[in-house]
């Protein structure tokens, strides 16, 4: 999908990579609200911010044993961040694609295809999201808003020893808005073209309970995206447009009471309703073959109807329970349970009435066979009449968790051990094709109607130090058993050495596996097939991470080698259908560069990644995912005007117009430019309130970049052009 030819060209000489290697510049995380956070934060400080999502024990980024990356609520706001995506742009070997109905597919260190969405473990206040139909969030929770989250953690590598299956790739650990004294605090947004958006948080102690709850909102309104496609019949070239227009709201709030000596309460409830309009749709991902079978030019039959619609909700409570019992251990449980609806709107009203065999050396004529109403075994025809798909899918999960952890004892070690368990349930999954009349041609059951699993789990994590500290032994173990798909072992080991006291270097080991999901087991009505042999994916993968800091710069190096065995991908194997099925191994190995440096009133960030991936048996690469990535980041202040100015700059270099692993051959997409500016000005000077005014214009030089399409969309998907947002922002 492309946009209208831009009216001022933006040089991109390849020298801004050389900067990004110069710089090694990265991204970091800022904790306090005030005016000058960003500048009055020592290095210490920020080395010393405690993460979770990598540890069952508070440890802070130079001890845990993984690649981990903090993104806090302060950076993606100067950065005018709209959804994770783009808070994300700022950690290395991360890129993000458009998928259907609106929602984003994450891709780590390569291997980025439609199943981009699917290896990816997220959490939600320590509540795994992942459905059991596609082993994702992405798709019925397309945003976690931004305007009620404090953080987001990261790992980049596998996380199956703490997290189970679908941490595989990665794990997102999203985290809502807390305080421990009272607070008010709002942000609203409105921009051009058709934006707005606005949060509320507010803390209060009540009696012995506090109280923190949050809601926000986002609406993005027809953006008029165009983009161009060959025609499958006349092979000219023509234009369709998509809106790409959506709503969200979402609400939070959590309850806590006591305290951990005697016992500490945490109830959290959390809601989301979503609907998109006219988003990027399915692509030719399923239709292929259909040229080498039909007198077709090409496999793009949704034409200039390539959309998506979705309609979904979201809802998940969570009850958890922690106690000191001395002062070297302490217990925590978790119980949690969630109920997600979500519709999909396919636009299928270009299916062609017919479609044409060429004539064959044993027949010397065409044959043209009808579009179908209804299902058919004699009618060779894959595609209905012009119509439109439907499928609602509703499933909830609930599970339980609990564990005892020891602080460090005299054989400097301390672990942490516990079990749990989860049930995921598809409660309806139903299908339908409707033509424009309403007339129903097919209304059925997905295969995995009423389907459901059930997983037994047991965890077991250490750490011991040796020699004064200087070096620390992390290990860890977890065993999953699966009602459908057997049990697996998850381990890892990691060496931390503390060579000087300002150089720590890491040599790691994580294996991960991933479990098929309903989808990829049972297939689909029509279009995907079942594969009951199907297994579940495992990856191994080693990392050598080098953190230098100082008291004015810290910089990362990072590499990384990773072997993707029995990996799962989805192949036509007749007509217009697909299966899902292991394709043998796939490797993937990258340099990651990351710094932070401050000079005076500048703060100077910025990330950068080199991965290659590929099948090792085709040597095809996951030409999707950029072979460079990069984000520079400056800003300024002026404390006198009680100003702050930033620019960003996103890169990503070398990179396919769509998921090439499927394709015979990849079509290389224009190198990817994105200048962003941002300005903030204080309308206070030294309170503790804060009332501030935001500018922030987002692709300043509205250069026409494009983002690669998963589903194999003809000329790729267009990137936003030029945003501009205005906004205000109180607490106090």
């Amino acid at each position: 999908m492309t946009k209208k030819k831009n009216k001022k060209p933006y040089a991109h000489s390849k020298h801004r990579v050389c900067i990004i290697l110069a710089l090694c510049l990265s991204q970091t995380a800022w904790a306090s609200d005030s005016f000058n956070s960003l500048f009055d934060m020592s290095i210490a400080e920020l080395m010393d911010l405690k993460v979770s999502v990598a540890s069952l024990f508070e440890e802070s980024e130079l001890d845990v044993a993984s690649s981990v990356s903090v993104v806090t609520k302060e950076e993606w706001q100067r950065r005018g961040a709209r959804r994770t995506g783009d808070a994300l742009e700022s950690i290395p070997s991360i890129s993000t694609y458009p998928t259907w109905a609106g929602a984003e597919a994450i891709a780590i260190r390569g291997y980025a295809t439609e199943l981009s969405v699917r290896g990816i473990a997220s959490t939600l206040n320590g509540v795994p999201l992942n459905t059991y139909i596609f082993a994702s969030s992405s798709y019925d929770k397309p945003i976690i808003n931004l305007g009620l989250l404090d953080r987001i953690e990261v790992i980049r590598g596998p996380g199956s020893t703490l997290y189970g299956t679908d941490a595989f790739h990665g794990v997102l650990s999203y985290q809502t808005q807390t305080s421990s004294s009272n607070r008010k605090e709002g942000r609203v947004k409105v921009g051009k073209p058709s934006y707005s958006s606005g949060s509320y948080f507010q803390s209060q102690r009540l009696g012995e309970t506090r109280i923190n709850a949050g809601i926000a909102f986002q609406s993005q309104g027809r953006q008029g995206l165009q983009y161009q496609y060959t025609s499958p019949y006349s092979a000219l070239e023509e234009t369709g447009e998509r809106d790409y227009s959506y709503q969200d709201l979402s609400t939070n709030i959590a309850l806590e009471y006591g305290e951990k000596d005697l016992g500490l309460w945490r109830v959290n409830v959390y809601a989301n309703t979503f609907a998109s309009k006219d988003a990027a749709g399915i692509g030719s991902q399923f239709f292929h073959r259909l040229p080498t079978v039909f007198d077709l030019e090409n496999p793009n039959i949704n034409m200039d109807r390539d959309h998506m619609d979705q309609d979904s909700n979201f809802v998940m409570t969570k009850l958890e329970f922690e106690k000191n019992l001395d002062p070297h251990r302490e217990i925590s449980a978790q119980l949690y349970h969630w109920n997600s609806d979500k519709e999909w709107f396919f636009d299928n009203s270009r299916y062609p009435n017919s479609l044409t065999v060429p004539p064959t050396p044993t027949r010397n004529f065409a044959l043209t066979l009808p579009c179908l109403t209804g299902p058919s075994a004699t009618n060779p025809n894959p595609l209905y009449c012009s119509h439109e798909m439907r499928q609602l899918d509703k499933e909830d999960r609930a599970g339980f968790q609990t564990q005892i952890k020891s602080v460090e004892n005299a054989y400097n070690t301390k672990w942490v051990a516990g079990l749990g368990a989860y049930r995921q349930r598809i409660l309806d999954s139903t299908f339908r094709r409707v033509a424009p009349d309403e007339t129903k041609y097919v209304e059925d059951f997905n295969p995995y109607h009423h389907d459901r699993r059930y997983v037994r789990f047991a965890f077991a994590q250490g750490s011991t130090t040796f020699a004064d500290k200087w070096l620390n032994l992390i290990y860890g173990v977890r065993w999953d058993d699966y009602s459908d798909v057997g049990s697996h072992t998850s381990p890892r080991i990691g060496l931390v050495a503390n060579i000087s006291e300002n150089y720590t270097s890491k040599l790691l080991y994580g294996h991960a596996f991933r479990a098929p999901s309903a989808l990829e087991r049972k297939g689909n009505y029509d279009a995907i097939q079942a594969n009951p042999d199907i297994k579940p994916e495992e990856i191994n993968t080693i990392e050598w991470v080098n953190i230098f800091h100082h008291e004015d710069y810290q910089a990362q190096v990072t590499l990384f080698t990773s072997d993707w065995k029995e990996g799962i991908v989805l192949v036509t194997v007749s007509g217009a259908d697909g299966q899902y099925r292991n394709t043998g191994e796939n490797r993937s190995y990258g340099l990651e560069l990351q710094a932070l440096k401050k000079i005076g009133q500048w703060n100077l960030q910025a990330s950068a990644s080199y991965v290659r991936s590929e099948n090792s048996e085709s040597k095809q690469e996951y030409g999707a995912f950029p072979r460079w990535l990069g984000n520079i980041q400056a800003w300024y202040s002026l404390p006198a005007y009680r100003l702050e100015l930033g620019i960003n700059e996103r890169i990503m270099l070398h990179y396919d117009h769509s998921d090439s692993i499927n394709l015979a051959e990849g079509r290389p997409a224009r190198d990817y430019y994105r200048t962003d500016l941002s300005l903030k000005h204080n309308l206070e000077s030294k309170t503790d309130d804060e009332y501030a005014l935001s500018l922030t214009v987002r692709n300043i030089f509205n250069r026409d970049n494009v983002l690669s399409s998963v589903y194999n969309t003809e000329n790729a998907l267009a990137d936003l052009e030029r945003q501009i947002e205005f906004g205000v922002h109180w607490q106090y």
